[in-house]
């Protein structure tokens, strides 16, 4: 496979499988955690929040940074796994976690590919 294509495909994976758990992210937000932060806050919710939060904006950022979108929605991956962790909820933060992971790579992976391919 040519390195253009490849780089093209690891792109846009990397953009529609991030776009869709943004969606199944927000969709939750709005079902069950917006309703529960009026009843009440604690520092863990807005933790959780914040750290799904930086996760999005990461994720919106890839679109014309790749680089800096992907490092941030890499670090916000795994604090959302650590922070779940810390939580006893490992099942959860593999959940919240790994898709920021998983397109944070794949966007990397992008990069590298398109590096070396200008490179040759």
């Amino acid at each position: 496979m040519r390195p253009q294509v490849l780089q093209n495909r690891l792109k846009w994976t990397a953009r529609i499988t991030g776009l869709v758990v943004c969606i199944l992210f927000f969709s939750f937000a709005i079902r069950d955690v917006i309703p529960a932060l009026s009843q009440y806050t604690n520092a863990n919710s807005m933790y959780f929040i914040s750290l799904l939060t930086l996760a999005i904006v990461g994720y919106v950022a890839s679109w014309q940074w790749e680089i800096p979108g992907a490092i941030i929605q890499l670090a916000a991956g795994v604090g959302i796994f650590i922070f779940m962790e810390e939580q006893n909820e490992f099942f959860l933060g593999i959940i919240f976690g790994a898709p920021f992971v998983f397109t944070g790579i794949l966007l990397i992976y992008s990069w590298v590919v398109w590096k070396i391919h200008r490179a040759e």
